[in-house]
């Protein structure tokens, strides 16, 4: 349902029905959520193997890029340090710590993904994410303690 919700949206993105399309995010997004508590209660994780937890993260993911480029770093950086914790793919847990360090600096979400996301690559195993950095990232990790 959520993945189907996933492709509804972007079809009706795509088609420049905007009303649809947010209607198709909004149910699609309240099932990502309602399944996101559900994680949290249970204390389990994503499993990025299962389609319709995939697309849940998805919609998540979309939704913290939303909250950031209304400027709502603070609300974006607990979202990707909330699902760096739970995602059971080192991938997807790399990527939402990279996009905290983003917001941490509270660069806005056009910039970084122009200077640090490099859009020239589609990952293979999750080409629906925006997942492959420049290496000018590492300008961006906290310094690390001695």
């Amino acid at each position: 349902m959520i993945k189907e919700k996933y492709i509804e949206f972007k079809q009706h993105l795509a088609n420049k029905e905007i009303q649809e399309a947010e209607k198709a995010f909004v149910e699609g997004y309240d099932l990502a959520v309602q399944m996101l508590n559900e994680k949290i209660d249970k204390k389990e994780q994503f499993h990025m193997d299962n389609e319709e937890e995939l697309y849940a993260v998805l919609f998540i993911f979309d939704n913290m890029v939303g909250f950031w480029a209304e400027g709502q770093f603070d609300i974006a950086y607990q979202v990707c340090n909330d699902m760096f914790i739970l995602v059971d793919n080192p991938k997807i847990k790399e990527m939402f710590k990279l996009y905290s360090y983003g917001l941490d600096n509270e660069i806005d979400v056009n910039s970084f993904m122009k200077e640090y996301v490099d859009m020239s690559k589609i990952d293979s195993e999750f080409p629906m994410f925006l997942i492959n950095f420049k290496d000018k990232i590492s300008e961006l990790f906290p310094p690390k303690e001695d």
